[in-house]
C-alpha cells in the first residue's frame, strides 16, 4: 500500500456523491425497501468497480477507449438506463398503490441492478478508461502488481462507504417521510434514469455521426 491508497480513496468516495444511477437506485430501494435492499444494489455496484479495477490492472480497460467500441458502450448504457426509468414510471402508473407494485418488480434483483448500472454507465467506463486506468497501470509498472492491486482496492471501497452512508440514509428516509413524498422522490429518480439513458443515445448518436 503506496500514498496513492488514500488519495484514490478519497477521489472516489467524493466522485459518488455525486447523485448518478447508482445513487437513485439505492435511494429508491431504500425508501421503498428498507436497509438490506439498498445495501444489494450497493454491493452489486461495489462488484462493478472490482469488475473495472481487474479491466485496468491487466490494461484491458484500454480496450474501451477504442472510438468504434465506445460507441456501443454509449448504446448498451442508454438503453439499459432508458429501460429501467420506464420500466419503473409503467409500474407506477398501473398501479394503485406505486410503492407496492414497484416492490413486487424490483426487490428480487437489487444486485443485479446495482451491478448493472454501475458497469454499464457509459460515463463510469470513460471516467476508468481515461483518468484512474493509467494512474493504476502506472502503479503496476512501478510497485508491482500486488501493491497496485491494494491501492487500487481504494476505488470501489470509497464508492462502497458513501453507499452504506447513503443506504442508511434512504432507509431511515423511508421509515419517517410520508408516503407520497417518498413515492416524488421515486418518480424523479426514474425520469432522471430516463433523461441519462436519452442523453448517453445522444452521446452515441454524435459518435456514429
Amino acid at each position: 500500500m503506496t500514498s496513492a491508497f488514500g488519495v484514490l480513496f478519497l477521489f472516489s468516495f467524493f466522485m459518488s456523491i455525486g447523485f448518478g444511477q447508482t445513487s437513485a437506485e439505492i435511494m429508491r430501494q431504500g425508501t421503498n425497501h428498507g436497509f438490506s435492499k439498498a445495501m444489494l444494489v450497493s454491493l452489486g455496484a461495489f462488484l462493478a468497480e472490482f469488475i473495472l479495477l481487474g479491466l485496468a490492472i491487466t490494461g484491458f480497460i484500454f480496450f474501451f477507449k477504442d472510438p468504434q467500441l465506445l460507441k456501443f458502450v454509449w448504446i448498451i448504457g442508454g438503453f439499459v438506463v432508458l429501460y429501467l426509468g420506464i420500466k419503473g414510471i409503467v409500474d407506477y402508473k398501473n398501479s394503485g398503490k406505486p410503492t407496492h407494485k414497484i416492490a413486487k418488480s424490483n426487490t428480487n434483483r437489487p444486485f443485479i441492478n446495482g451491478l448493472t448500472i454501475n458497469f454499464i454507465n457509459p460515463l463510469n467506463v470513460v471516467f476508468w478508461s481515461v483518468t484512474l486506468g493509467p494512474i493504476v497501470l502506472e502503479s503496476v509498472q512501478k510497485n508491482g502488481f500486488f501493491i497496485a492491486t491494494i491501492d487500487g482496492i481504494a476505488v470501489p471501497l470509497g464508492g462502497m462507504v458513501w453507499w452504506i452512508i447513503l443506504s442508511s440514509l434512504s432507509a431511515f428516509a423511508g421509515k419517517s417521510l410520508h408516503k407520497r413524498f417518498i413515492e416524488k422522490i421515486n418518480l424523479i429518480s426514474l425520469f432522471g434514469f430516463i433523461l441519462l439513458g436519452i442523453y448517453f443515445l445522444y452521446r452515441a448518436y454524435g459518435l456514429f455521426f
